[in-house]
């Protein structure tokens, strides 16, 4: 297959793949924010009060990680299998193509939402000062209980304020989609046929 028929073939992959990505986009965030809900559920299983600033540090670090993976390895699924075949057919003067699509700015991808996120959600939530010196000691029968009780008004909080902006972190992901489709389709116009490596 010449390279000229790769890159047609390839064009027309990337243009289906790109009208399908704003639905894909709101799945996906759906998607990631249930994940989510039952990972910070886990997280907090167990949780200390005393280490509570740091668990929302965690957190927000956390999501971000995820967001990113999972974006990434959306994209990942076509682009990169369309890249791999790319790379099977150009030579050592290797063009700038859809590579850059890899290099892409992640900056919304980890503060699509930030530490105010969650930091207000668990502010909203925790018993305050008032509530800790009502609370029964750790050594009490009624302290897990307790605890139990605390625990989830704080996810169901965390769980209100994900699916609150649910539809600005669909479109952040298909931002991210977007600058995508753009950075490999620029780059499918800068290849030249006198790249492609004879077998």
């Amino acid at each position: 297959m010449s390279l000229e028929s790769i890159i047609q073939q390839q064009q027309e992959t990337l243009q289906r793949w790109h009208q399908q990505s704003s639905r894909d986009a709101e799945d996906l965030a759906e998607s990631l924010v249930e994940r989510f809900q039952v990972h910070v559920a886990a997280e907090l299983d167990g949780f200390v009060w005393d280490f509570a600033d740091d668990f929302v540090t965690m957190i927000t670090a956390e999501w971000g990680d995820q967001y990113a993976n999972q974006v990434d390895a959306h994209w990942q699924k076509t682009l990169g299998h369309l890249q791999r075949q790319l790379e099977a057919h150009v030579g050592n003067e290797t063009p700038e193509y859809a590579r850059t699509s890899g290099e892409l700015d992640r900056r919304s991808l980890y503060f699509c939402v930030d530490k105010s996120t969650f930091k207000k959600a668990f502010d909203e939530a925790k018993p305050g000062v008032l509530g800790m010196l009502l609370s029964p000691s750790m050594d009490s029968e009624r302290w897990d209980d307790w605890s139990a009780e605390q625990n989830q008004k704080i996810l169901q909080s965390l769980k209100k304020a994900l699916s609150s902006i649910q539809p600005k972190i669909a479109r952040a992901i298909s931002k991210t989609l977007d600058d995508a489709y753009d950075e490999y389709d620029q780059g499918l116009a800068l290849l030249k046929p006198c790249s492609l490596v004879e077998a």
